[in-house]
């Protein structure tokens, strides 16, 4: 399984913050306002948010019109149906006092409705008292300080745009795909090129029904709420906006080209093709997934290796040392992060055995 835009498989399953911060308006069920709340959250000029909002109105009206044409539009349910569900869970020992977690890979993206889980999974669920994810964006969908802290990390602060950083083709698609989801806004050209891609980004997922940004983590948290668990959380939001800003300029504008040549069908199949992985439980070939495409030039083979050496191994590293931490402290919690962080021999569960846990699938 290979991913031409590495884009889609971290949406999916690696980093929870872009299904956020670039919208869905229209096509996972979840609050239309997304979009909205994160471009107005820093347009503190009156008269440059009416025409936001002008031009955002324009836009929708087009991308409605796309999203209506069976042209254009490709279900996500269909292209998922029939796996039979047995995502892979793990449980993690300290053989010296016997204090265990369950680990479970997730992914950011899902079919619309409701997820049921296998025995074993709500099992896990059941016997602890918290649940541990990446980061609870449920906060940046109705808090507008929070957004507004979140993308202020973004902000480019030496007086350079967007323009400064593209290469001038990529600028151009960057901002035509923006216009024409009605994302761009004049002061959407001072945030970093990795939080523009995920705005570019969000072109293939609008026009893809039955699609949710409420993911396996969004839905054990409002669980978890509900039960009365504790939710913690693994990272910060620095992390997740570190990660975001971790893109070398030239690769970003590659990207951004490569996300323009991306078809609706194409989205689909790829974001399907990584939830039929977890749902089966075949998470070692989410790796193929971090190899680069075939059409990637080779000068930037490097900045590829480099980008996913910080969004997932480095990250790997400060999960695995969160999760020892929460065994030692006695926590009985689920720990749940995006099931990249455990495909190969260097994913979360590998840490932890190296650290001298016992490291257990179960089903």
């Amino acid at each position: 399984m290979r991913i031409k835009n590495i884009l889609f498989a971290l949406t999916a399953a690696a980093l929870a913050i872009p299904t956020v911060s670039c919208g869905n308006s229209g096509s996972s069920g979840s609050s239309s306002s997304e979009t909205e709340t994160a471009s107005a959250a820093e347009d503190t000029s009156a008269d440059e948010m009416t025409t936001t909002g002008e031009t955002t109105d324009e836009a929708a009206d087009e991308t409605t019109s796309k999203a209506d044409s069976e042209e254009s539009t490709y279900d996500l349910s269909t292209l998922t149906a029939g796996e039979e569900l047995s995502p892979a869970v793990w449980k993690v020992t300290d053989p010296a006092t016997g204090n265990h977690i369950f680990l479970i890979g997730t992914v950011h993206i899902t079919p619309q409705g409701n997820i049921d889980f296998p025995d074993y999974v709500e099992e896990a669920y059941n016997s602890c008292d918290s649940i541990a994810i990446e980061y609870d964006t449920r906060k940046l969908m109705t808090d507008l300080t929070a957004v507004q802290e979140f993308l202020s990390q973004l902000l480019y602060t030496d007086g350079t745009t967007i323009k400064d950083h593209l290469s001038p083709e990529a600028y151009e698609a960057a901002v035509e795909s923006m216009k024409e989801r009605g994302t761009y806004y004049p002061m959407i050209e001072n945030y970093h090129v990795g939080f523009i891609i995920t705005q570019t980004g969000s072109a293939s997922i609008t026009d893809i029904k039955g699609l949710s940004i409420e993911g396996v983590d969004w839905k054990f948290a409002e669980r978890a709420d509900k039960d009365g668990k504790e939710i913690i959380n693994i990272e910060t939001i620095d992390t997740q906006a570190d990660a975001i800003t971790a893109m070398s300029d030239d690769y970003a504008s590659y990207m951004i080209l490569s996300s323009r040549e991306q078809t609706a069908s194409q989205a689909a199949e790829q974001y399907a093709d990584i939830y039929n992985c977890w749902a089966r439980g075949d998470i070692d070939s989410m790796i193929d997934v971090m190899e680069p495409s075939d059409d990637l030039p080779e000068e930037l083979l490097d900045d590829h290796a480099e980008y996913l050496s910080i969004i997932v191994n480095e990250r790997n590293k400060g999960m695995a040392d969160a999760a020892e931490s929460y065994i030692k402290d006695g926590k009985n919690c689920f720990f749940m992060v995006g099931a990249l962080h455990f495909s190969g021999d260097r994913g979360v569960d590998d840490l932890l055995e190296e650290k001298g846990f016992t490291v257990e699938r179960i089903d």
